[in-house]
């Protein structure tokens, strides 16, 4: 393998925005590792990479299994790229109200969004070039209302507070850009979906998740800022927030 081609590693990279963001990086000429535990989703996405003519290699892998973690960054580590972006996008779903909520499954999805997102970072971090890029994707409020939303966010808000400290640990060490992004059209839509079809079907209600894409890696192009948080929110977006006090 080419030592001298930049590498960047994605999480979460067998559907939705990890699908999205490991073509975009691709396209701008990164070898992509694509991390995830469904197989089939991980080829469907290396096979999209390839014949758009970039180049990618699979690695199947639990990110909430620290060993695991571990021995995937060995592997990648190895073939000598310098790593320069990290996307850490591993998550789930757990649907059904919480009154019916198993509390095992929350604990599952807590050790793959928010250790697993740790453990990758640290993996990450061992093996990474010099002032690295490292997106966190955590969520904003305004999601639709709907079961399991309050397990999914719990966790996506323990994210955003792990990057905001990391961002504060590792200061001048590595960019650390927290996403925060509203209702994503990656359960509507392909990853590829034309924004206006998205815009269209949706009324302006989600984000098309190339468009997404796309915004987070234009400021890999910057030299001396970052953008630490950034809110995303679709065109038509409830902004109403209520608290109990």
């Amino acid at each position: 393998m080419n030592t001298e081609k930049k590498g960047a590693v994605v999480t979460g990279a067998s559907y939705g925005i990890g699908r999205a963001v490991a073509v975009t990086l691709a396209e701008r000429g990164y070898h992509v590792y694509l991390l995830a535990r469904s197989k089939d989703g991980l080829t469907e996405t290396s096979d999209t990479i390839a014949k758009a003519g970039g180049s990618s290699s699979v690695i199947e892998v639990d990110v909430s299994d620290s060993k695991a973690v571990t021995k995937a960054f060995d592997q990648i580590g190895s073939d000598g790229l310098k790593l320069q972006v990290l996307w850490s996008g591993a998550f789930g779903y757990i649907d059904g109200p919480l009154v019916d909520m198993n509390i095992s499954d929350v604990a599952d999805l807590f050790n793959a969004g928010v250790v697993g997102a740790i453990s990758v970072t640290k993996s990450f971090l061992q093996v990474a070039e010099k002032n690295p890029s490292i997106f966190l994707v955590a969520a904003d409020w305004n999601f639709p209302t709907n079961n399991g939303l309050s397990s999914f966010i719990s966790a996506k808000k323990a994210v955003e507070g792990y990057g905001v400290a990391l961002q504060k640990e590792l200061h001048g060490k590595a960019k650390i850009c927290v996403l925060c992004p509203a209702d994503v059209s990656s359960h509507s839509h392909p990853f590829d979906a034309d924004a206006e079809t998205v815009l269209s079907d949706t009324k302006g209600a989600a984000i098309a998740t190339i468009e997404l894409a796309q915004l987070c890696m234009s400021f890999l192009k910057y030299k001396t800022l970052f953008v630490p948080k950034i809110y995303v929110h679709p065109l038509e977006q409830d902004y109403s927030v209520t608290f109990a006090m």
